[in-house]
């Protein structure tokens, strides 16, 4: 009996990962993240978790890089945006060329040291700044520029779909946040260990 309403939420998942590919065309590019304009690497790239998700904070100045586009081509005008909760983050007219520096050097994409795209984490077009939740996850898109056409999510370095991860400003850096997790983790297991005891009484 409970097989059933796991077998409907994993076939519900894979219509919803399926129709999402379809609707976004199939990932060919890889997003990287800096913390620095001139986008070195691997010196000012943004510091990533055990995922890929690349780590920012709220009012950290990041730029952002899509490499290995296959969609366009050199000359070509995209879209970049970067979408939270109703708000967006729209670079218009961005011109698609070999990128010069970082992760995607030698390859088609958008986001270099020539052409920088940068964002302040938070801030969306209008000047709206919104308070991202900790551990939200974002997404990178591209389209054409006149905004027809199908949109293509940015590819990850490890997982198929990149992200750009908001974690919490800490004074201890990224070792907070690492401590933190560590600590859930091991009062869960405690917890579910105890609460296994109990059961078997």
């Amino acid at each position: 009996m409970k097989r059933l309403p796991i077998i409907a939420f994993g076939l519900t998942l894979g219509f919803l990962l399926f129709s999402s590919n379809v609707g976004l065309g199939m990932v060919s590019s890889t997003l990287y993240i800096y913390t620095d304009d001139d986008y070195e690497h691997p010196a000012d790239l943004a510091p990533t978790d055990e995922h890929g998700f690349f780590e920012a904070v709220l009012n950290q100045l990041v730029y952002i890089q899509i490499a290995g586009i296959t969609e366009f081509e050199s000359g070509d005008l995209v879209q970049v945006k970067i979408s939270y909760n109703g708000y967006v983050k729209t670079w218009t007219n961005v011109e698609v060329h070999i990128l010069t520096t970082g992760g995607g050097q030698g390859t088609l994409g958008v986001g270099d040291a020539s052409a920088p795209l940068g964002w302040q984490v938070g801030w969306f077009d209008g000047g709206v700044f919104v308070e991202i939740p900790y551990c939200e996850t974002l997404t990178v898109h591209y389209k054409d520029a006149t905004g027809t056409g199908p949109e293509y999510v940015a590819g990850g370095t490890i997982k198929s779909v990149g992200h750009l991860h908001v974690i919490p400003e800490n004074p201890l850096g990224t070792i907070g946040p690492l401590m933190a997790s560590l600590v859930g983790i091991i009062a869960f297991a405690l917890v579910k260990k105890r609460t296994a005891i109990i059961n078997l009484r």
